[in-house]
């Protein structure tokens, strides 16, 4: 999904530019299910904001144009209409509808949605990032932690199950031992 910058954004690039300064650093991404303005370019923050997404994954894709990954944990349910890039200083640097031909989309509880969004513009290259790389180290060993863990409860249960179906037997093989000696004693007496 293709970003376009706000009035907000570029009024801040000129005033940088002809004031001096320098331009925040972009903090997140924000995630809304409000309803997208016909001009989404006026807007100075999301129609209603759902989610904050840290930028967890950032690919200079040339010097014009930069593609960033974001995240909406499993715990979060909405629907996803509107995608912006917030600045540290609060500033909706650019903007853009998700999927507005078919309402946008619905993100139900349970999994993480993964998505990305580009900002293609001439200063892409002068723009600072605040991101979170994804720790692939981490998340193999916690993965591993949790299947290890899985299947060790797993086997305990197996063998508490195969333990009270040979306790069960015994009872029933005791059970059959007395019925035989009540079986031979009456044979016998007979």
């Amino acid at each position: 999904m293709i970003l376009q910058l706000t009035t907000a954004g570029q009024e801040l690039e000129t005033r940088i530019l002809t004031q001096g300064g320098q331009m925040p650093k972009i903090a997140h991404l924000a995630v809304g299910d409000g309803e997208c303005p016909e001009d989404m370019s006026q807007m100075t923050q999301l129609t209603h904001e759902t989610y904050r997404s840290d930028i967890l994954v950032k690919d200079q894709l040339s010097s014009h144009a930069v593609k960033l990954h974001g995240e909406v944990p499993p715990d979060v349910e909405t629907r996803i209409t509107q995608i912006g890039l917030v600045l540290a200083d609060g500033t909706l640097y650019a903007v853009g509808g998700y999927q507005p031909e078919v309402g946008g989309f619905f993100k139900a509880a349970g999994f993480a949605f993964s998505f990305f969004v580009i900002l293609s513009k001439e200063q892409a290259g002068e723009l600072a990032f605040e991101y979170n790389p994804v720790d692939i180290q981490a998340m193999a060993l916690k993965i591993s932690q949790e299947a290890k863990v899985s299947v060790d409860l797993f086997i305990q249960s197996y063998f508490i199950n195969l333990l009270m179906l040979c306790s069960g037997m015994s009872a029933d093989i005791a059970r059959i031992k007395k019925h035989l000696h009540k079986l031979e004693t009456m044979i016998t007496n007979k």
